[in-house]
């Protein structure tokens, strides 16, 4: 009996969030559009193939405005995160500022639109030998 109970006060509250009535309840979607950027090195030679680019900084400029955000590639070569709903414009950076050059064939958008609560995905290719300096610091916790 107690863990019928037990179970009752574990579902009771589960169920209120779902369809009450037939209406389904609304929450709010998120404010931000989202991004995940995939960061490939073309390795030209001895067999043409994508490699990993971590450490990548990317700079996201959203048309009409100066300002820019960025965010950086994970060991993955992907980087992650929020923007403010919009169309923007990406370019590649080592972690020194300098413009790393891109693969322009290899690109299938340089620009791209983002809403609020949708997943946008960008794809970047480096060009073939573009050096850059990826030195990020460590995070730590205190």
């Amino acid at each position: 009996m107690r863990y019928s109970l037990i179970w009752f006060g574990l579902l009771l509250p589960a169920m209120a969030g779902q369809a009450v009535g037939g209406h389904e309840e609304t929450r709010p979607r998120s404010a931000f559009g989202w991004v995940e950027v995939e960061i490939s090195l073309h390795i030209p030679l001895p067999k043409q193939h994508l490699g990993v680019a971590p450490g990548v900084v990317v700079e996201f400029r959203r048309d009409g405005e100066k300002g820019t955000s960025l965010m950086v590639a994970n060991e993955a070569g992907v980087a992650t995160g929020p923007l403010q709903p919009g169309r923007y414009c990406i370019r590649a950076l080592g972690s020194d500022g300098k413009v790393i050059p891109l693969d322009l064939r290899q690109q299938p958008r340089l620009c791209f639109e983002t809403s609020a609560g949708e997943w946008s995905e960008v794809g970047l290719v480096l060009a073939a030998g573009a050096e850059y300096r990826r030195d990020v610091p460590g995070a730590s916790i205190h």
